[in-house]
């Protein structure tokens, strides 16, 4: 898995309670790993397939993932790159943001951590549902952050934009993510915030 890039993993246990497998092995991965001794949910992305684009299929799964982690008492560790929701699939994709976002919701009612990775780039329906939810936002360097893309935006309000926009320093410098870090930092970080949240 890509994650082993983003993370300190000793242990995979990949997740059997996925029902909509249709696409799980393009899209997603999702397993439960040990991280530096604390088990979480893992959720990544792989974006050289459909660009990493949501359809119904792997809104159930991630919204199976952290139902599974709510009643585990695990954290979630998501690592995204995603082109936005499949909307070839029409509403019944829209609609899974609205899962997503309840099953985040309901992980963080309970006062479990939640943080998400944003690699790449990260656009669309996912950056505007469930990854606004996480309780810290990591953005690789360099990495694009946003809705709409920037020609979109500026063919629509006629408005040049900065050179900068949607990059994951300007996100920063726009309270939209909470922390900027290359591929190396961010293995440590994820750990340090595990170990903080656990000892709570």
């Amino acid at each position: 898995m890509r994650c082993v890039e983003y993370l300190n993993v000793t242990k995979f246990d990949n997740l059997n309670l996925l029902n909509h497998h249709s696409s799980i092995n393009e899209i997603l991965q999702i397993c439960v790993a040990v991280v530096d001794k604390i088990k979480a949910v893992i959720i990544e992305f792989d974006d050289s397939n459909k660009k990493g684009a949501i359809g119904v299929s792997e809104g159930k799964n991630i919204t199976q993932a952290f139902e599974f982690a709510t009643k585990n008492q695990m954290p979630v560790i998501a690592i995204v790159a995603s082109s936005g929701i499949n909307v070839t699939e029409g509403t019944l994709a829209l609609i899974q943001m609205i899962n997503m976002i309840a099953a985040a919701q309901a992980h963080s009612k309970m006062g479990l951590l939640f943080i998400c990775v944003v690699t790449k780039q990260t656009l669309g329906g996912v950056s505007a549902s469930f990854v606004q939810l996480a309780d810290v936002i990591i953005a690789e360097e360099n990495c694009i952050f946003g809705f709409s893309g920037k020609r979109i935006i500026e063919s629509t309000t006629a408005n040049e934009l900065p050179s900068d926009f949607q990059t994951a320093e300007f996100a920063y410098k726009n309270g939209l993510v909470d922390i900027v870090a290359s591929k190396s930092e961010i293995k440590s970080i994820i750990t340090k915030l595990l170990n903080i949240h656990n000892k709570r």
